[in-house]
This record gives C-alpha cells, structure tokens and sequence, in this order.
C-alpha cells in the first residue's frame, strides 16, 4: 500500500523534510567550527575564533548538505511513497546522521527520528484505505 497524499505518512514526509532544510541550514550557518588564531603580539598569545561550515569550507559545504536534503525529499518527490522508499530513506538519512555525529551529524537527529516514525505511521487517513 502506498502513502496518499494528505495521509498522515505524507505529512511526517513533508515534516522529515522540513527538519531536514532547518538542519542543514543552521549546520551551513552556525559559528560551529573553532579556529586557533595566533595574535602577533609580544606575548604570543592565541585565541579561538569560531566560523560557520559556509566560512570554513566554502561553496563546497552548500553541496554537502544538500546531500540528506534530497535523501529525505525521495519520498516527497515520488509520491505516494510506499514502505520500502520510506525504509530506504530512512536507512540512508540515519546512515548519514551516525556518519556525521561528530561534525555535523547531530543537527539531523530530529529528522533521522522523523523518517524513522513515518515507517509506522498510517498510510491512509481514516477511512480512506489506499490501494498499491
């Protein structure tokens, strides 16, 4: 059976999806990344400078993450996404989110968990069953 759109699997979908942009938003903005700079000073001392994903690695960082931005757009593009789009994209963004959870991984929890609940959410809305 496959989800319909309207259905409460559509909408975990549409939610994931959401979760996913905010996510790489705030990994790509975000002063994350710290930076030892050495102050010429007579002393010599340093200090840490923090930088956004976008400052430290560029134009190249936009095009990192949309990586799990389009992972989780597969079921929302091919609708209606049945369970095994649902499960693959729900290994793939979770794969992504364990790869990546001492960088940036950890901003997609909220959205590896999302995908994760769309597996068991109803493919139909009440009673409105929905044939493959």
């Amino acid at each position: 059976m496959s989800a319909a759109p309207g259905s409460p699997r559509t909408t975990v979908h549409l939610v994931s999806l959401a979760l996913t942009l905010v996510a790489s938003l705030v990994a790509l903005l975000a002063p994350t990344f710290a930076v030892a700079v050495a102050r010429h000073t007579g002393s010599g001392d340093e200090f840490e400078m923090r930088e956004s994903l976008l400052a430290y690695m560029g134009p190249m960082a936009i095009l990192l993450l949309l990586i799990p931005v389009a992972i989780a757009a597969l079921p929302v593009v091919f609708r209606p996404a049945g369970t095994a789009l649902t499960v693959v994209t729900a290994v793939l963004l979770n794969v992504w989110v364990f790869l990546g959870l001492a960088t940036v991984g950890m901003f997609y929890i909220p959205a590896g968990v999302g995908v994760l609940a769309a597996i068991f959410a109803p493919r139909h809305g009440r009673g409105r069953p929905v044939a493959d």
